[in-house]
């Protein structure tokens, strides 16, 4: 997996007509996606992101601002309560840096860093790139039950440092948030895919989140 997303990085970097190595940069993002306390936001995450972003990139009026967002969104996770508000903001300016040193341009550097601030509350308002990059991020809730549950226990294991009552109270509110909407999904293709697989996923990950004191 590490060499097709590498070998893709790689093309990628190049159609954006960016200068310098971009393996160096991979190699970083290998790094950072492999940290110890990761077990749903590691590279099998960005794999499955960007397998989704090929069922609709032809819909996308910037590909590869996009592509370019998915690599890089989750660069900084951490998941202490005061220094996770950060996450989005510092994968970003990593993002810019690397974006910069490839001389790319201004309207593709900003681009992609609004992409993926734009990802921290999952609310692209009418931006078409970001609505595709938010429900591409997100889709993991419309999958079948075993794959959900799996997702769930993970982002589990991220917060296993915080006391129980307190991550459920966490979690319950993370849930609850992302139903919240209309929609959960911006873009027709990911809401008439996944919309109703996510919320009974969301309904039966809120009901069996008080069984977890037990």
């Amino acid at each position: 997996m590490i060499e097709i997303l590498r070998t893709r990085f790689s093309k990628l970097w190049k159609s954006m007509r960016l200068e310098g190595d971009p393996n160096y940069w991979f190699d970083y993002i290998v790094v950072r996606y492999s940290e110890r306390h990761r077990f749903y936001h590691v590279l099998e995450h960005i794999f499955d992101c960007l397998e989704k972003f090929d069922w609709v990139k032809h819909l996308i009026p910037h590909p590869s601002w996009v592509e370019f967002a998915l690599f890089i969104h989750d660069l900084v996770y951490s998941t202490d309560r005061e220094e996770g508000k950060l996450n989005e903001r510092l994968s970003a300016e990593i993002g810019c840096v690397m974006l910069q040193a490839g001389s790319a341009r201004r309207s593709t550097i900003d681009g992609v860093s609004g992409l993926v601030m734009v990802t921290k509350g999952h609310k692209p308002g009418t931006w078409l790139d970001a609505q595709y990059a938010c429900d591409i991020d997100c889709s993991i809730l419309g999958a079948p039950p075993q794959e959900f549950n799996i997702y769930n226990e993970n982002i589990r294991r991220e917060y296993a440092h915080v006391p129980l009552p307190d991550y459920i109270v966490g979690r319950t509110d993370a849930l609850v948030g992302l139903a919240k909407p209309v929609s959960i999904f911006s873009t027709d293709y990911f809401s008439q895919k996944y919309e109703l697989q996510a919320r009974l996923n969301i309904e039966r990950a809120l009901a069996e989140l008080p069984l977890l004191t037990k």
